[in-house]
């Protein structure tokens, strides 16, 4: 499956075009209060196939030299949607080299081969998302332009940095630990009333990740909380390049925030030791319980700088926390004119 015109040719990425991928998702870094190569070493498309099942990697080549202008790609989940599991696609890793950027890209003929892909497998909704301060990007990809998908804005998403290492709490009732398998069936059916109900909640084997997995237990021994402990930067990292502002303060003095309760701020470039916390679920979302969770799985993991969570819900933890906000949007095309409005939404960190 590939189109072209006189000047380039859209295609599916393959392990052949490994190297120059990486070369341009690390040729720029996302910008904001700090800045960051988001990366995939060692093999960017190695990487991509370990997230999703079915995806696509889109490459824009030029046709004179056979180089890579160009990606895209889509992860595809099998994810909850109004409690029925569908094959949703995440669009991720749209990139342009910077010798080709005043080039006339065929970004038409790219969106054109991600719509049939979709359609052939099967994937009923594609998502994105696009970090708030990006506001290029946004006015770009929000223009409502012929043979383009249309961007709708989903949700306001943010993500919580938070450190490690900070002294364990106690709760009256309450017990944190990790999970075993004496758990199971119990934690099984803890995700199963609480996660699926929510939109865009993953499709879990919670066997098979519960040796990642921590519970809060009520008074009763009953699950009332749960998360899991994602370690991605064997396939997936973040380095980050620069300071500004506030945080660009913050760097001089980095060592002395191991003396407070906010993150230490990672040395310049150095990949980022970081874990997501997945699957976090909380009972009616009670506040007290989720902080109580952030607090004790902060204390377990000190080999990490710090950890991450993220979520569409306003409210913000109260404990100390470093956060970034994007944007999320629905790429649209007519045959997928899916439901626009959804009820309590829950998108993994680790996905995007």
């Amino acid at each position: 499956m590939s189109y072209r015109n006189s000047r380039f040719t859209i295609e599916k990425g393959t392990k052949d075009h490994s190297k120059e991928i990486l070369e341009i998702l690390e040729e720029d870094s996302f910008d904001g209060d700090f800045s960051l190569i988001y990366t995939r070493r060692p093999d960017p498309i190695e990487s991509y196939n370990s997230e999703g099942i079915d995806n696509l990697i889109i490459v824009c080549k030029d046709n004179k030299t056979g180089e890579v202008a160009g990606l895209g790609a889509v992860i595809i989940h099998e994810l909850y949607i109004k409690k029925k599991i569908n094959r949703v696609g995440y669009f991720t890793g749209l990139r342009i080299k910077k010798k080709f950027r005043y080039m006339p890209i065929p970004f038409k003929l790219g969106y054109q081969l991600l719509g049939d892909y979709c359609k052939e497998t099967n994937v009923k909704l594609i998502y994105t998302t696009i970090l708030k301060d990006n506001q290029k990007v946004i006015k770009m990809l929000t223009k409502k332009r012929k043979h383009f998908p249309d961007y709708n804005f989903l949700r306001d998403y943010k993500v919580a940095i938070i450190k490690t290492g900070l002294r364990k709490k106690k709760l009256n009732g309450f017990e944190f630990r990790k999970a075993s398998d004496a758990d199971l069936v119990k934690l099984d059916e803890f995700v199963i009333n609480n996660g699926y109900k929510r939109d865009f909640f993953p499709k879990l084997n919670v066997e098979e990740l519960i040796d990642n997995f921590y519970i809060v237990l009520n008074v009763e021994r009953e699950i009332v909380a749960c998360g899991y402990v994602c370690d991605q930067r064997n396939y997936k990292q973040y380095i980050v390049t620069n300071y500004k502002g506030i945080y660009k303060v913050a760097s001089y003095v980095s060592k002395l925030l191991k003396h407070t309760k906010l993150p230490k701020l990672p040395d310049m470039g150095k990949i980022i030791k970081v874990f997501n916390l997945s699957n976090f679920l909380v009972e009616s979302d009670d506040p007290v319980i989720r902080d109580y969770f952030l607090r004790n799985i902060s204390n377990t993991k000190n080999n990490y700088d710090f950890f991450t969570f993220g979520t569409c819900n306003d409210e913000r933890p109260k404990i100390p926390h470093i956060l970034y906000e994007s944007k999320v949007y629905l790429v649209s095309y007519d045959e997928m004119k899916y439901i626009n409005e959804f009820d309590s939404i829950h998108i993994e960190c680790e996905h995007l």
